[in-house]
């Protein structure tokens, strides 16, 4: 009977997946007692056929143990379930398929999990928190896959989720980065006293012309030691600045270039500062360096 077909499907692919009932109850939008229902031969609403789908990561068809008479489309299956999800949630989904991806497809079989092998934290970042205390201040829990065709690395949990994938380029990494005087130009302009603070003070702004006294009044230094910050930012390539003119003397107006960029590029620096690794899974198979020739040199 399609009941008896339909329930013990659920159960396979959610056993599959990791998932407890709970979890999948969660997803979908019903009570734990209602998925069990279903896989004791219950039959869910129709409406809710394509959320269970999307849940398990399988095909409609698949959930009746159908062959599906065309392959599914990746790109337009990843484009339409983003296009189901809320505006306000497509970037945290996308998040997910990536986190789904890595871990269930890269190297499944390497898991090493930090809290349970049964945990699925793709389903609904069913991790709380990124952060965890361990006799000191509060670590951001990671997950990396490192191998020779490329690297992976981020964060899953209901307070901050990413993921990054960075395939090996034919060349190596380092030849696409900028040169060492351009990095050095870059970190000296953020080492300079209180030039953090304005740079987030920028980014809280939206995109606009700032004036040197604006910049300071609202950051509490002085118009000298903010001239000098803005004109660090703009020959570090942070800032763009346009020379203005007004009724009394010309003056230059400064702008962040890319705020954008900044989130990251914290988050990142965090997890280079902290003292101790804590992972959710790690697993490393590269037998090669992360660099394979220096900057502006080849491998010879």
């Amino acid at each position: 009977m399609i009941e008896n077909v339909l329930g013990a499907q659920i159960a396979r692919f959610r056993k599959e997946a990791k998932m407890t009932q709970e979890a999948l109850g969660a997803a979908v939008g019903v009570s734990t007692q209602a998925v069990s229902r279903w896989e004791c031969g219950g039959l869910p609403d129709a409406a809710l056929l394509p959320a269970i789908a999307d849940a398990l990561h399988v095909s409609i068809d698949a959930l009746f143990a159908r062959d599906a008479s065309q392959p599914a489309d990746l790109s337009q299956t990843i484009a339409a379930r983003l296009a189901a999800a809320p505006e306000e949630r497509r970037v945290l989904e996308l998040a997910r398929l990536f986190w789904r991806a890595g871990l269930d497809g890269l190297f499944p079989e390497k898991l090493m999990s930090f809290e349970s092998r049964n945990l699925d934290p793709l389903q609904s970042c069913q991790i709380d928190t990124a952060s965890v205390n361990l006799d000191g201040p509060p670590l951001l829990m990671t997950t990396s896959f490192s191998s020779n065709d490329g690297l992976t690395f981020g964060i899953c949990a209901k307070d901050m989720s990413f993921m990054s994938a960075f395939p090996e380029p034919e060349k190596g990494y380092a030849a696409y980065f900028s040169s060492c005087e351009e990095y050095r130009a870059l970190f000296s302009a953020l080492a300079r006293p209180q030039l953090l603070e304005q740079l987030f003070f920028l980014c809280g702004c939206k995109a606009a012309y700032f004036t040197v006294e604006a910049v300071a009044r609202r950051t509490n230094l002085s118009a000298g030691e903010t001239e000098a910050n803005l004109k660090a930012m703009y020959e570090a390539g942070l800032a763009e600045r346009l020379n203005l003119e007004t009724e009394t003397e010309p003056c230059w107006v400064y702008r962040l270039r890319k705020a954008d960029f900044v989130p990251p590029l914290m988050i990142f620096a965090r997890l280079a500062l902290q003292k101790e690794d804590v992972f959710y899974c790690n697993w490393n198979a590269r037998t090669i360096p992360v660099l394979r020739a220096a900057p502006g040199t080849t491998n010879g």
